[in-house]
């Protein structure tokens, strides 16, 4: 077997596609291990909602980490698919 392969952050953002129970949480973690994230849904109740680091449904420990990756920059969301 050959050696596994690791990747030295090719890129500079990771583009997460919806707010929900995969997308944000997965995009909240990302942001917090120090990658640059933005969260693209179309939503507007629930960008603005994440936006201001509210969770829009029940994610035990994720709100705090949340409003951490928004407060440091980590993390945006945004409607628009250019992010």
């Amino acid at each position: 077997m050959g050696k596994k392969k690791r990747f030295r952050k090719p890129f500079d953002i990771v583009i997460v596609g919806g707010l929900g129970h995969v997308g944000l949480p997965l995009g909240i973690v990302f942001a917090d291990k120090g990658m640059n994230v933005c969260l693209y849904d179309l939503d507007s109740e629930k960008t603005e909602l994440v936006k201001r680091g509210i969770m829009p449904f029940m994610e035990y420990g994720a709100e705090p980490m949340l409003k951490r990756v928004i407060k440091n920059g980590k993390l945006s969301v945004s409607r628009d698919m250019e992010c």
